[in-house]
């Protein structure tokens, strides 16, 4: 694995701004409705952009994604916003335990509780 500065977490998380706003301009989203999630095979640090760790079950087991990064939008998040505030819009979920839990990383201004309820589709 790289381990990338934090200064790279920021331009994925730009990206992922500039994906869900662009969505948002061809009207392929409404309201809240809509979904990203990235995956990365790379190390990341996470805590000082998203310093609240929780560990979760996962929807499904994905043993192949342990100990990758998958960068997802919040439940109830519109994609929209993730480019003006992509740490309250998005978490970081880190497979563990044979891809059966996960750690979740937020931020302390996250604005869900969960990620999207479609996070088993992202996982297949």
């Amino acid at each position: 694995m790289v381990t990338l500065p934090t200064s790279d977490l920021e331009e994925l998380l730009s990206q992922m701004g500039e994906a869900g706003f662009r969505l948002m301009e061809i009207d392929s989203c409404e309201a809240a409705a809509g979904n990203l999630s990235i995956c990365v095979d790379l190390s990341l640090t996470l805590e000082e952009k998203f310093p609240v760790v929780k560990e979760i079950p996962l929807p499904q087991p994905a043993p192949e994604l342990a100990g990758r990064t998958l960068i997802v939008s919040g439940s109830g998040c519109r994609l929209r916003d993730i480019l003006a505030k992509p740490m309250a819009n998005l978490a970081c979920v880190v497979p563990v335990d044979r891809g059966e839990r996960a750690k979740m990383f937020t931020s302390n201004d996250g604005r869900f509780e969960r990620v999207t309820s479609e996070f088993h589709s992202h996982l297949a």
